[in-house]
């Protein structure tokens, strides 16, 4: 393990000393002091070990622990051994030495590295770079397996913002695979961690297509479809490809469809605005909304119908 920077502020004379879960977090470890390797460079070797561990640096105790350049305290870092394994860190700071930098909030995001690719880059999008996607002042830095820190500037009364490995395909989900409201920090935070459980494309190809049932609904007449009116099919009430199909000996009429986008708005009708869904009472009601994520089946109850409007023609004799 490379350390490729030793802070200016660090105590001439010091060691510096990694400590985790290798070592049980034992407190400077001579077995573990950062020195002079054979080829110059300063680092740590450790012994070979097999699996995923977690650490961190001090200078022999938890009152000089490394932080960010502001002085926050940091996620631990986490490193995947295998049988040949280097890696560069930069120390930014420690806990009881001042801050150097500090004109910035730190953001560490944590996500299942198996799901980024080794050529995909980490990058905050948001209010402050008037959500620019790409923008390499904002691409966020691996600290170790799985973990990335990046930083977002201060001035704004709430930065509002969500991570992405690029475009709006890949863009954060929650744990139930929506996307969700952007994070928000005030002017008084100066660091946040996210846990990234999941990620829209991944979503997507594992949960490529949605269910909708309709469980209940009052009678109609005999020879008449249900359909989906959809924004995802411009709201046309007797789409082809949108029509339920009735199960056998059942009161259930179902349709599966493709997933596009991240969210669906729709209506239950009977091949016409004229006959759409209502409430019991005949009254009109909202679009429905479904947000696309794990969730594979909707099912919808639906209350009433509109009544079909007859035109009577009026004849005047003269």
């Amino acid at each position: 393990m490379i350390v490729d920077e030793i802070l200016p502020n660090t105590p001439p004379n010091e060691p510096i000393f990694l400590s985790g879960s290798f070592n049980n977090w034992k407190e400077a470890d001579y077995n573990y002091v950062v020195k002079q390797l054979q080829d110059g460079r300063y680092g740590v070797v450790l012994p070979a070990l097999q699996g995923r561990i977690e650490y961190k640096f001090s200078r022999g105790s938890w009152l000089t622990v490394e932080t960010d350049s502001c002085g926050n305290s940091i996620p631990n870092r986490e490193l995947e051994v295998k049988e040949a394994n280097e890696i560069v860190v930069s120390i930014e700071n420690w806990k009881d030495r001042s801050a150097t930098i500090c004109n910035y909030v730190s953001v560490y995001v944590q996500s299942d590295s198996s799901k980024i690719k080794p050529d995909e880059d980490l990058y905050l999008v948001g209010n402050h770079n008037n959500w620019k996607l790409f923008d390499p002042i904002y691409k966020m830095t691996k600290i170790s397996s799985g973990l990335y820190q990046g930083r977002l500037p201060k001035g704004l009364d709430l930065l509002e913002f969500k991570v992405t490995r690029g475009d709006w395909t890949k863009v954060e989900v929650d744990f139930g695979g929506s996307i969700s409201a952007p994070h928000t920090l005030d002017n008084k935070a100066d660091s946040m961690f996210i846990k990234v459980p999941f990620w829209n494309d991944y979503i997507m190809d594992s949960h490529p297509r949605l269910t909708v049932v309709v469980h209940r609904l009052p009678p109609f007449p005999e020879g008449e479809g249900l359909y989906l009116a959809s924004n995802i099919n411009n709201w046309d009430p007797s789409a082809e490809g949108y029509v339920f199909e009735k199960l056998e000996d059942s009161n259930h009429w179902v349709l599966t469809i493709p997933r596009k986008g991240d969210r669906m708005f729709f209506k239950i009708t009977r091949g016409s605005w004229s006959t759409v869904e209502c409430t019991s009472s005949g009254s009109e009601i909202e679009n429905r909304e479904w947000v696309f994520g794990k969730k594979d089946t909707v099912f919808v109850r639906v209350e009433g119908w509109r009544k079909k409007l007859i035109q009577v023609e009026i004849i005047l004799h003269s």
